[in-house]
């Protein structure tokens, strides 16, 4: 009986250790970092120039298109690996908010004030989602 509970005790010893290395999120993606650094890049050097000056929605649409696109591709990427639920969201949000921006920009109500409101959210934004790669990359580094 004696044996037994030693034998018992081991096992949970040693389940709860194989436990230790169960992900709770997925693990990190190289891509999906490396495009959203890019996208943070142009949507950044789009917005300064738009602090200067907004052009009309025709002359920024090919803006629009490629940043929907990596977003989309993005997003499809990742519902497709494994616990990337959290990063999944992030990346819906900043979609939603360049819908936004483009709404703004279809109905001529998007200003200088308004990207000087607007950039350092969406900016908060993709800093997170680069927080949260980085915190990935450490991990599977360890």
């Amino acid at each position: 009986m004696k044996q037994l509970k030693v034998f018992n005790t081991i096992l949970i010893v040693l389940l709860l250790t194989g436990c230790a290395t169960i992900r709770l999120v997925a693990p990190y993606d190289q891509i999906t970092d490396q495009k959203v650094s890019d996208m943070q890049e142009q949507v950044v050097t789009k917005f300064t120039e738009w602090e200067r000056n907004i052009p009309p929605l025709a002359e920024e649409q090919s803006f629009y298109d490629q940043t929907e696109s990596v977003l989309e591709i993005l997003i499809l990427r990742n519902q497709n690996i494994e616990k990337s639920a959290i990063l999944v969201e992030m990346l819906q949000k900043i979609q939603e908010n360049m819908q936004i921006i483009k709404e703004l920009h279809q109905a001529n109500e998007l200003s200088t004030e308004v990207i000087q409101q607007i950039k350092p959210d969406l900016m908060a934004q993709f800093n997170a989602i680069q927080k949260y790669q980085m915190a990935l990359k450490r991990a599977e580094e360890n």
